[in-house]
């Protein structure tokens, strides 16, 4: 509880009072935040004839933290189940089971300790983002209940209070009245701070699910279509995934994915899987580092885009496909809500494979004689077309972004490295490692007199209360550099979606040591996002390096830049980007964020 004390007055109105908790709370002294203090009052009978106002504010502290989960009624399940479902109308709730211990969650709030200082300004929205980051919660709410005083404690009489009354008897009028202020707020101060219990209500979101995925591919028509798109089989491929987010009521995830080019008739070479599965707190939940162990097991069978001529060489390249089985177990932990790392190890076996299926221990190409070249780019360390392969990986991220008004702000830097330890093929020991460094810059509304952001009519407010979305400048650079006796397939593939757009993947070439940067304009307009974007991405001389110089064998020209187009409308985005080396414009659908 704390005191304020307003001298000298003279004699005020209760109107004047009004104005004056107005303008004390929006911000008349800027050391004053009021979300803070759980109320303000003024005592205008004690201080009208003195002209001294004596402003009492309750500050609230933490008495006890609840986690109640809740079920889809909003009924706390400690309640018995038949009283729940009178509440909601005698209707079953379809979710009837706790998702976690509630001190596993209450581990997440270490700024709800008793004793401490509240502000639900900040300390509640933090509650609800740290809840949801759980990742098995689709909602929360924050509550707060008063504490009742300790028995025998009394805002008037007893105690000091008592003794000060005596002493005030024989005071004059106007020092009697400066003096009842004085022991009113001291009878408040008898008091104590203000205590409350916080309530953190949660609802478990559906932990089984079940989804689809249907995909149909197209691909340029020959010389009679002219180029236009045309489909390429009318049976589609795509992905079954299964997931529980909740295994034994214990929060462990395990999910469970399989995916082919022809999901209605899926051959056993095309057919992929991947199993995760997640155990956190594993090392109890008084971990400050949050430690969780994954475990993963993956088959697939993609491109490679290592072995691939460059659009605009002509070469006709048989396809090299990469068959990739294997597992990896990892623990991650959590050093702060911006700052996670990790640390595993993989075991596969890679398999480089042709069109048909049959061993491809060489990338070639077709020869002006019709013949394909005999002595390609190898591609892998055995020269049987198959490598096994164990390697030490280790990651460092940093996110520190944030959303405002539906706009990303903020930067975010991650590093990951693949360490070689000498088992597997040709007992391969290598270093590959990447470094990735981005920054969301917001924009002012003008600059140099040129305007930055749009009219509010064109732009509005994602809500009336929220503020408008900012126009933003993305700035990204990316670098990454390998020794040792890295597989080709391991390589750095310049172009792409994110690496360089306008590029096909890997367009650009195959390199040991790369640099990428991007500059991207963002502004929001109506319910979506205009942006234009500028990117360049260069292998610094190093595709020789790589084995067999893929680079050179499939006339890539080792660097590239471009500059485009587009607009994000939720998770979608339309792109068009015209490439610097043959100046064609290419356009694109894609889905999720390219930083």
């Amino acid at each position: 509880m704390s005191f304020l004390r307003l001298v000298p007055f003279p004699p005020l109105s209760l109107s004047l009072f009004v104005s004056l908790s107005l303008s004390f709370s929006r911000g008349l002294f800027p050391p004053f935040d009021p979300t803070t203090f759980l109320s303000l009052s003024l005592s205008p009978s004690t201080g009208l004839d003195s002209g001294e106002v004596v402003a009492v504010v309750e500050e609230p502290r933490v008495n006890r933290l609840r986690v109640v989960p809740v079920d889809d009624y909003w009924q706390p399940f400690s309640v018995p189940r038949a009283e729940r479902e009178r509440a909601a109308g005698m209707q079953e709730s379809a979710n009837d089971g706790v998702a976690l211990p509630p001190s596993t969650v209450a581990r997440e709030l270490p700024y709800f300790k008793r004793g401490q200082p509240l502000n639900m300004g900040v300390d509640g929205r933090k509650a609800m983002r740290d809840v949801m980051a759980v990742g098995i919660y689709d909602n929360c709410q924050v509550q707060l209940k008063d504490v009742a005083p300790p028995a025998g404690s009394s805002s008037a009489g007893g105690g000091d209070g008592g003794d000060d009354d005596d002493d005030d008897d024989g005071a004059g009028e106007g020092g009697g009245s400066s003096s009842s202020s004085r022991r009113k707020a001291k009878q408040q101060q008898n008091l104590g701070p203000q205590l409350v219990d916080v309530e953190i209500l949660v609802h478990e979101r559906p932990h089984k699910t079940a989804e689809a995925e249907l995909e149909w591919q197209f691909a340029p028509s020959g010389e009679g279509g002219k180029g236009r798109p045309a489909l390429v089989s009318a049976l589609p491929g795509g992905s079954l995934l299964f997931e529980d987010r909740n295994v034994m009521k214990r929060g462990i995830s395990a999910s469970a994915s399989l995916s082919s080019a022809s999901l209605l008739f899926p051959s056993p070479e095309e057919l992929g899987f991947r199993v995760d599965v997640k155990v956190p707190q594993v090392f109890g939940a008084d971990d400050p580092k949050r430690s969780a162990i994954t475990l993963a097991a993956f088959n697939s069978r993609k491109l490679s885009p290592v072995f691939q001529a460059s659009p605009g060489s002509g070469d006709e390249v048989p396809p090299v496909m990469l068959d990739r089985v294997g597992a990896k177990l990892s623990l991650t932990e959590t050093y702060s809500r911006n700052s996670r790392g990790s640390l595993g190890v993989v075991v596969e076996r890679v398999a480089a494979v042709d069109e048909n299926g049959a061993p491809a221990p060489r990338g070639t190409k077709q020869l002006s004689t019709g013949a394909l070249a005999p002595h390609g780019p190898p591609t892998t360390l055995s020269p049987t077309g198959t490598d096994v392969l164990a390697y030490l990986q280790g990651s460092l991220v940093r996110d520190a972004t944030w959303d405002c008004a539906g706009q990303t702000l903020g930067a975010r830097d991650v590093a990951v490295v693949d360490q070689g330890v000498g088992i597997g093929s040709a007992s391969p020991v290598f270093n590959r490692s990447t470094l990735s460094v981005t920054r969301h810059l917001a924009l002012p509304a003008s600059l140099f007199g040129i305007p930055l952001r749009l009219p509010e009519a064109v732009a509005p407010r994602p809500s009336l209360a929220g503020p408008r979305p900012p126009s933003s400048l993305v700035l990204h650079a990316r670098g990454g550099a390998a020794v040792g006796a890295l597989p080709s397939y391991e390589a750095f593939a310049l172009g792409g979606p994110h690496s360089a757009r306008g590029f096909n993947v890997g367009e650009l070439g195959t390199a040991r040591r790369f640099a990428e940067a991007a500059v991207e304009l963002r502004v929001p307009v109506a319910r979506a996002t205009a942006f234009a974007f500028l990117e360049a991405a260069t292998d610094l001389g190093s595709g020789a390096e790589v084995s067999g110089n893929p680079t050179a064998f499939y006339r890539r020209p080792g660097a590239g830049s471009s500059l485009g187009l587009g607009a994000k409308m939720g998770a979608a985005r339309l792109e068009w980007a015209t490439d610097s080396n043959a100046g064609r414009g290419t356009l694109f659908m894609r889905y999720g964020e390219r930083f």
